[in-house]
């Protein structure tokens, strides 16, 4: 046996689950990473997402469908009920919507506030006047999305290639004229998105840009040389930050909008996960921003799944949820985000709860987070390997003050030498209690084979800090 020296081992840099786990098993589950400033002893750091502080209860069983901020107020849509909440958190119903509880779409122009349901019809409500109403003009017609662009509240004609759009200024008047089709190719429009003082048009086969020209016929035209041949398979799943606007493809990958051009961001094993979902219509996504991170965070609620890419390492990790009846992991339950009185609000996916998106919290209304870090595949040319000491750097003595879960924290391991077909028996270690800063977290004697994966959890609710993993290995002849 020859003895290597301690080395530092690629330790949960981004969710990266290949075909074969020899390649790489790879995962973050409510982790992400920081990438470390050139003078740093270390890589980067690992740190534990933000848990989910209560904000207010709308005191209602049923989720939060949308949301939308405007002015002093964040707008919400709980179950069948629309809410004007302010910064103090007081609450109060404008109205009732009516069919069957659903996602919902919402937009505005300043003063009047859209809502469009899943069957097609829509709401308003005017905050000057304080009316709210379905809106019935005659020539409104049966819709899939919606968007706002200078003062026009613009629609997709379900099951079409047309969309349409509302007198300037006024959400409840239509014109049986004032309709367009999308020109470059005969499929139908997936959804219309406003950004940059444009209108994208996605189909399910591909994207064109509209401009506002002006024209007294008809205000906008299509943009010369903005043809994109990418769809769309999710209206829900599109939204942009100042990076730029991000969807779902048509194929299964999730695009980057950069100027004119779809620039694929997923993976190879992101994409065959997506593949094999049950339903990728439905999917879901919004953009959040906490300490310089930027995350496109998009949910496949059929399949029970969440993905969040942070626009600022370009890397992904996953996020998930504690099932409170089965304490199973599922998707995350976060339904809807909005920026709103400088906090990141969530609606909740099961309640009319809505939270504060808090990095000083470490559960989600008292439900566990289990973070989960898979290392990339340890390999030395199929020689065998005697793994002899796995030491975790990381911020220790985080322990809480008082009773109950994390007053002594713990970390769990458990080794692969299989390509990650099958775990060793969990491996617990302390990470300190309150104030036990020199807690050392490593483990002996953790395995033995041609390869090794390194896999650790963590559920109290503590701060969660990883700068750096080392291994202490013996090689021997393969």
């Amino acid at each position: 046996m020859a003895n290597t020296p301690t080395t530092e081992i690629q330790f949960g840099v981004n969710s990266y689950q290949a075909l074969s786990g020899l390649m790489s098993s790879e995962r973050l589950v409510n982790f992400y990473p920081e990438i470390a400033p050139p003078q740093s002893p270390f890589r980067g750091m690992l740190i534990g997402t933000a848990g989910l502080k209560e904000w207010i209860d709308l005191e209602r069983f049923e989720p939060i469908y949308g949301s939308i901020e405007l002015g002093s107020f964040i707008y919400v849509v709980c179950g069948l009920g629309f809410y004007q909440i302010d910064s103090s958190k007081t609450a109060v119903l404008k109205g009732t919507l009516g069919g069957s509880p659903d996602r919902v779409m919402m937009t505005h122009n300043r003063t009047q506030i859209t809502i469009l349901l899943s069957n097609g019809d829509s709401y308003y409500y005017d905050t000057v006047g304080d009316t709210f109403a379905q809106i019935t003009d005659i020539d409104y017609q049966d819709a899939s999305s919606v968007t706002t662009l200078n003062g026009y509240t613009i629609f997709s004609k379900r099951e079409s290639d047309q969309f349409f759009i509302s007198a300037l200024n006024d959400t409840t008047s239509y014109s049986a004229l004032d309709f367009a089709t999308a020109e470059s190719e005969p499929d139908n429009i997936v959804a219309v998105y406003a950004i940059n003082n444009e209108l994208w048009i996605f189909g399910e086969k591909t994207i064109e840009i509209w401009g506002n020209t002006g024209n007294a016929t008809f205000p906008f035209e299509r943009i010369r040389g903005t043809y994109i041949e990418v769809g769309c398979q999710s209206r829900f799943s599109i939204c942009h930050d100042q990076e730029g606007i991000f969807w779902l493809g048509d194929d299964n990958s999730i695009y980057q909008g950069v100027g004119y051009q779809a620039i694929r961001r997923s993976t190879h094993p992101i994409e065959d996960k997506i593949e094999n979902y049950a339903s990728r219509s439905d999917a879901f996504a919004f953009f959040y921003i906490q300490e310089g991170h930027r995350f496109y965070t998009i949910t496949f609620p059929t399949s029970g799944k969440t993905w969040s890419f942070d626009t600022t390492t370009e890397l992904w990790h996953e996020r998930s949820s504690r099932n409170p009846a089965t304490k199973i992991d599922e998707r995350w339950r976060a339904n809807t985000l909005t920026f709103f009185a400088g906090l990141n609000l969530v609606g909740d996916k099961n309640t009319g709860k809505i939270y504060e998106l808090d990095l000083n919290t470490y559960d989600e209304d008292g439900e566990e987070i289990i973070g989960e870090i898979v290392s990339a595949t340890i390999f030395k040319n199929f020689a065998r390997m005697h793994s002899n000491r796995l030491t975790l750097i990381m911020d220790t003595g985080v322990g809480i003050d008082g009773n109950g879960q994390g007053i002594d924290p713990e970390i769990m391991l458990q080794v692969s030498v299989d390509g990650g077909k099958n775990f060793s028996d969990e491996m617990w270690q302390p990470i300190g209690s309150i104030g036990s800063y020199e807690t050392e977290v490593s483990w002996l004697k953790i395995g033995y084979g041609r390869s090794l994966i390194v896999k650790v959890k963590i559920s109290d609710p503590v701060r969660r800090r990883i700068v750096g993993a080392y291994l202490d290995q013996e090689v021997g002849r393969s």
